[in-house]
């Protein structure tokens, strides 16, 4: 085809225009708004169900996905007070931005957050590798599973890592309540626990 006699003689070219395909809000069809949560991102041990062992890692959500990384190749944010606060808004968004491809590329594993069935906070001593999500009020194995668990006060008085385990009468129950478990969509069970700390993080710099 001879595009040079079709556009009447000139020469064709091509126009690129840079635009954001990432919105962050939608509407459901009955009109509700959702708009898309904060980044989160922070340090965590993955337990194993069949061995109980810790595996040290960093997540960070970016785009509708979960990166995980190895702590030391976690590039967290600058904590308060340094050098960041100083930055310009362009500026701090160039680094967010650069921060967060650093996460990306370094990352060992990624996740889909629509394989996510669902989130809850551990409620078994043991980990189980596998859930059932009929929801059957009949099966005691997953009675609480949809429930949300009180939160006590010995949760808001965790001092957090080895001190607060030093101090508690009951370990394993200690380490089941500093846990989550991600319910996902193939019917296994992720369980997660806080060794750190987790940061709601203004995913803006990820647009």
């Amino acid at each position: 085809m001879n595009l040079r006699a079709i556009q009447g003689g000139k020469l064709p070219h091509l126009e690129v225009r840079l635009k954001v395909h990432n919105p962050n809000k939608l509407h459901l069809k009955d009109g509700t708004r959702l708009d898309e949560p904060l980044g989160i991102e922070g340090y965590l041990d993955k337990i194993k169900s069949a061995t109980q062992t810790k595996q040290p890692v960093y997540v960070a959500t970016h785009d509708g996905y979960l990166f995980t990384m190895s702590p030391g190749h976690a590039y967290p944010p600058p904590p308060p007070g340094s050098s960041a606060e100083t930055l310009s808004p362009k500026e701090l968004k160039e680094a967010e931005v650069c921060r967060g491809a650093k996460q990306i590329l370094t990352a060992h594993g990624v996740m889909d957050l629509r394989n996510i069935l669902a989130v809850r906070r551990a409620f078994h001593q043991t980990p189980r590798h596998a859930h059932d999500d009929s929801n059957n009020d009949d099966n005691d194995d997953e009675v609480g599973v949809w429930q949300e668990l009180e939160r006590t006060e010995s949760d808001d008085e965790d001092r957090g890592g080895e001190e607060g385990l030093a101090t508690a009468p009951d370990r394993p129950r200690k380490h089941m309540r500093r846990s989550f478990e991600l319910l996902m969509v193939t019917g296994h069970v992720v369980r997660l626990e806080v060794s750190c700390f987790l940061i709601s993080w203004d995913n803006s710099h990820t647009d």
